[in-house]
């Protein structure tokens, strides 16, 4: 072959690699999908994690339930631990624990989680619980226990309380508690919050539990026009028709903040 024919020959074949080759808009191209995938894979991460920890918690806090039944089946037989209703006659629940009419063997350790010996500084979960006498029961020793199972934001954040008369700010240390907060009934669905003070107390996605009937509603939203009215996910109802009841709820932290509670648990404990 030629020597002329031979460069020619070589000529086509780096053309032909040359064209074998991809130009800079399908790089481009190429990029841009895959940055889109990556961010796509990015914002899954998050959410996993959320989900994971969700489900890690309603798992912690089953156990916690249960040990809190057993607990208040125990030692709600105790002499020293009172079972009658609050001062408040207005407020249909007992609230628990009740630090004045706690036995000796009812430390605050009872009501962190895991309940062992350990240092509980680094305990963030606790429950806390309120009952009510069945009116139906005519030997009063059904009673209805709802237990609220919660997670504590930090050591030094403190939590409203309930003292028997009215809500107030709790001592450090002490745990997410169950509050009752007034309300209006209106027709059908929505509720109506009497006091403002108390209006972030009820929060989208929280469980409330009223007071007269013990029945669990959902908070869904609060009224576009009025922050005061909220929305359930059910009618409320009202049996004594009177229009005004107190529903139980464990408020977020004194100053604001995540709200603790993670779940709401309901059970009959026969004594």
């Amino acid at each position: 072959m030629s020597e002329k024919r031979l460069q020619h020959t070589n000529y086509a074949r780096r053309i032909t690699h040359y064209e074998k080759g991809f130009s800079l808009a399908e790089v481009l191209m190429s990029l841009g999908i895959l940055s889109i995938g990556m961010l796509l894979i990015a914002a899954i991460f998050p959410a996993g994690i959320y989900f994971a920890t969700i489900s890690t918690e309603r798992t912690i806090a089953a156990v916690v339930a249960d040990e809190a039944f057993a607990k208040i089946k125990i030692y709600g037989n105790d002499p020293n631990i009172n079972f009658e209703p609050l001062v408040d006659l207005s407020v249909e629940c007992s609230i628990f624990p009740r630090s004045n009419l706690m036995s000796a063997q009812w430390s605050e350790d009872e009501f962190l989680y895991p309940s062992d010996q350990s240092d509980s500084s680094g305990k963030i979960y606790s429950w806390s619980a309120i009952w009510r006498r069945l009116p139906t029961d005519l030997t009063g020793r059904n009673v209805q226990v709802t237990v609220f199972v919660s997670r504590k934001a930090g050591a030094a954040a403190t939590y409203y309380l309930y003292n028997g008369s009215q809500i107030v700010e709790g001592p450090l240390g002490h745990g997410p508690a169950p509050v009752p907060v007034e309300i209006s009934v209106g027709a059908g669905n929505p509720i109506t919050i009497e006091n403002q003070d108390y209006r972030t107390f009820l929060t989208e996605g929280c469980t409330i539990v009223d007071g007269q009937t013990g029945f669990l509603y959902r908070v869904l939203r609060r009224d576009d026009a009025n922050p005061d009215v909220i929305y359930l996910d059910r009618d409320f109802i009202d049996l004594d028709s009177d229009g005004q009841s107190d529903v139980w709820v464990v408020p977020h932290p004194v100053g604001g903040g995540r709200p603790p509670c993670i779940a709401v648990y309901q059970k009959i404990i026969r004594f």
